[in-house]
This record gives C-alpha cells, sequence and structure tokens, in this order.
C-alpha cells in the first residue's frame, strides 16, 4: 500500500523525550495532590495491597505492586519492580510492597492498616515492620475445595489463626478491576523496557483514578440501568450488572496540553525529572553475549545434520 510509518526507534525516542517525561510529571503531580488531601484529612490511611505479574508462574520480568485507597477507591502508588532486583520473581511482591509503603512513611502518611491475600513472605514482612494486616475474604476462600469439609477445615489451626485477620470491612475487588484495566494499556503478550511498562502502568492508575466514584447511570425516570451478560461460569443462565456512567478522559487532555505546551517547548526540566527514577538492566545484562559468528557455527539445520 507504500503507506509511510514511522519505525519502532523513532516511536521510542519521541517517547522517551516527549511522552514519558509527561506521563511521569502528571502522575507525580497527582500522586502529591492526592498525599496532600489525606494530610488535611488526619494522614492515616486505610489501604490494600497486591501485586501483578507480567506473565504467570516464576518466570515473570516485571511485578509491579498496587497500594489503594479502599476509603476513596483511588490508587495511592504503584511500584514497578524488575526481576533482577530482587534476585528473582518469587521476591518482587515483597520488594514491590516495601517501596509503596516507604513511599507514604516519605510523604507523612501512616498505614491503620492494609488488606492483602495471604502471602507468607508479606504476612512476615508486615509483621517485622508492626503494620496491622487484614485478609481479603475472596482470597480466603479462592480455589479451597476443602472449605466444603467444615469439620476439617474448622479444626485445622492455621484457618483458625487466618480467620481472625480476615478483613472486616473492606476488600481487595476494586484492586482486581485495577489489574484488569492495566492489561488495556499493557498487554501480557508484549514486551516493553521498564520506563514504557512504568508510564503504561502510570497511564492505568490515571485512568482508574479519574474513574474511581463513577456513579450508576440512569434513564430518563431515575431508574438504574443493569445489562445482562452470560459468564461462561454460569453455564448459559444470565445475569445482570450495573451500567456505569460515561467514562471521561480528562487526564489525556491535561496530558496533550502538557505535552504540547510545555514538554515540546522544553523539555529539559521533564527529561531531568525522569532521570531521578533508576532503571535497572535488562535481564539479559546478567549473562555473556555470544558472538554471531559462533553461533551460526553452531547453528545446524534439519537438513544437513
Amino acid at each position: 500500500m507504500q503507506l509511510q510509518i514511522f519505525q519502532y526507534d523513532t516511536f521510542r525516542r519521541h517517547a522517551r523525550n516527549y511522552m514519558e517525561p509527561a506521563i511521569v510529571h502528571k502522575w507525580k503531580m497527582d500522586q502529591q495532590s492526592h498525599f496532600q488531601h489525606q494530610l488535611h484529612l488526619g494522614g492515616v490511611v486505610a489501604v490494600g495491597g497486591d501485586m501483578r505479574a507480567d506473565s504467570p508462574g516464576h518466570s515473570a520480568k516485571f511485578g509491579s505492586y498496587t497500594l489503594m485507597n479502599l476509603e476513596s477507591n483511588t490508587i495511592m502508588d504503584i511500584q514497578l519492580v524488575q526481576s533482577n532486583e530482587v534476585g528473582g520473581s518469587y521476591h518482587m511482591e515483597k520488594e514491590g510492597l516495601k517501596r509503596c509503603l516507604d513511599h507514604l512513611e516519605s510523604n507523612g502518611l501512616k498505614v491503620d492498616y492494609i488488606v492483602t491475600d495471604r502471602h507468607p513472605q508479606i504476612q512476615k514482612f508486615l509483621r517485622e515492620r508492626s503494620v496491622t494486616q487484614f485478609y481479603d475474604v475472596w482470597h480466603f476462600e479462592k480455589g479451597s475445595v476443602a472449605l466444603h469439609k467444615a469439620e476439617k477445615i474448622l479444626l485445622n489451626k492455621r484457618v483458625l489463626k487466618d480467620v481472625e485477620k480476615l478483613s472486616h470491612h473492606h476488600q481487595t475487588s476494586s484492586l482486581e478491576s485495577f489489574h484488569s484495566l492495566i492489561l488495556r494499556f499493557a498487554p501480557k503478550n508484549v514486551v516493553f523496557p521498564f520506563m514504557g511498562m512504568l508510564c503504561r502502568l502510570y497511564l492505568a492508575a490515571m485512568h482508574h483514578n479519574e474513574h474511581a466514584l463513577r456513579e450508576q447511570a440512569t434513564t430518563s425516570t431515575g431508574q438504574a440501568v443493569f445489562k445482562v451478560v452470560f459468564p461462561k461460569a454460569k453455564r448459559g443462565e444470565g445475569i445482570v450488572k450495573p451500567v456505569k456512567t460515561n467514562p471521561t478522559f480528562n487526564y489525556v487532555r491535561e496530558l496533550m496540553r502538557l505535552l504540547m505546551q510545555e514538554v515540546f517547548e522544553d523539555p529539559t526540566s521533564f527529561a531531568e525529572e525522569l532521570k531521578t527514577i533508576p532503571i535497572p538492566p535488562d535481564l539479559s545484562a546478567e549473562f555473556p553475549k555470544t558472538p554471531k559468528a559462533e553461533l551460526v557455527a553452531r547453528h545446524v539445520s534439519r537438513f544437513n545434520q
């Protein structure tokens, strides 16, 4: 079709010089505004925390830990951890949580309590840090077929101990929804550089926070609007879900204004702000690079074995 399309390297250069600095700057400004608001309310917050990996199992490159204000349903902080920073993907969740809590404390905020899953490493870390922890009820129940065997489970010492710590009010379902939203900004089947991934997380957080308190849509007569969906798990049985009001994209307009009127005019200060974020070396940097000639010499096709 003879279409003129710029190369990926050109896109990365524009992103690195203009778009990523704008995104990072806006996220930091929004975050500071949120922190200041919480300080005016007393500086004590109830939060939910959870990690999302960019691939299943223990082969993940990135792990993003999200801390949500459970009172306002908004993202307070999100930390991106690369597996080679902490010696493997198993340790990313603890490191992400540590960075989130450190960031809140450095801004004068105190965690009243945190709602998480039952990850043993997280339990130990929060206990040592003297942070009150509760468990999300859904995570406690998920996958546990043995819960149906009431007598056996209810006499289990660990279960009895964990029931005492089930969250009494807030749960982390909104965090799960946010992690699903991230897929629209950073699909798991696409590999991103560290800063590209971080900026996509920030964009997802901005989008979520703008719609955190979006209300249910109503008809002209004031009737609540629902839609019928047919989940596969229900085997053809329909359920209703509330329809929310139309989304807004004020954060996009603000980003475009910032990009066109400030970053393009003088990108220096924004680029300096970007440099303050430590970027870990690529995973491949840990291994020696084999020369191409040697790889060609090793190559044997199935036709000339």
